[in-house]
């Protein structure tokens, strides 16, 4: 992963990879090269296709993975590019990075990946859900905090003993998808968290 652009950004070859760091690693890399140079175009109807294609080529799932890593810490600097090339990205990740996260079972990452594109691609909708969820979700977060612990206990009355309670409000752009089915009606959306 440290190494992932040193083929494209550092002028250094896959045989000194290969020499300092073995054939593996040399190998994780020149598959993230050659990752790295499909470009992605808008116009591409097929997103499909595209994932496929990156999953095809990486012959191992540790470069996908490396990718989605990269993807996802390039996405929280995007604010340094400008706007067009923001939008770009932007929409690269949220039509093809993070359904690919989602098909991998890394909703997690998936989301993020949503919501860091969300506001230079829909930047309206972005503002716009934010306002609409706000104080909303602030709200239902904290009666989470506090049922959490009321239902650890209950399940512990009926001999059951979870290993852990997770809870989170659900991302904008998620509820932003659900708004737009809505008629953007925030009142017809009961699972602001989960």
């Amino acid at each position: 992963a440290l190494l992932h652009d040193t083929i494209e950004d550092c002028n250094i070859s896959p045989q000194e990879i290969e020499s300092r760091f073995g054939k593996e690693v040399s190998f994780l890399v020149q598959s993230l090269t050659k990752v790295n140079s499909l470009h992605y175009k808008e116009e591409i109807r097929e997103k499909e296709n595209y994932r496929n294609i990156i999953l095809a080529m990486a012959k191992d799932i540790r470069v996908v993975l490396i990718k989605l890593a990269d993807r996802l810490d390039n996405m929280k600097t995007l604010w340094i590019f400008p706007p067009g090339k923001q939008k770009k990205r932007a929409l690269e990740t949220l039509e093809i990075f993070a359904p690919l996260a989602y098909r991998l079972g890394m909703s997690n990452i998936g989301a993020q990946l949503e919501d860091l594109s969300f506001p230079y691609v829909y930047p309206q909708a972005y503002k716009y859900t934010r306002k609409l969820t706000g104080k909303r979700k602030e709200e239902l977060e904290k009666y989470l905090k506090q049922l959490a612990p009321y239902l650890q206990r209950q399940l512990k009355k009926h001999n059951l003993h979870p290993q852990e309670i997770k809870f989170r409000a659900k991302h904008l752009y998620s509820i932003w998808r659900k708004l737009k089915k809505e008629d953007m009606d925030i009142n017809c959306i009961y699972d602001l968290v989960a």
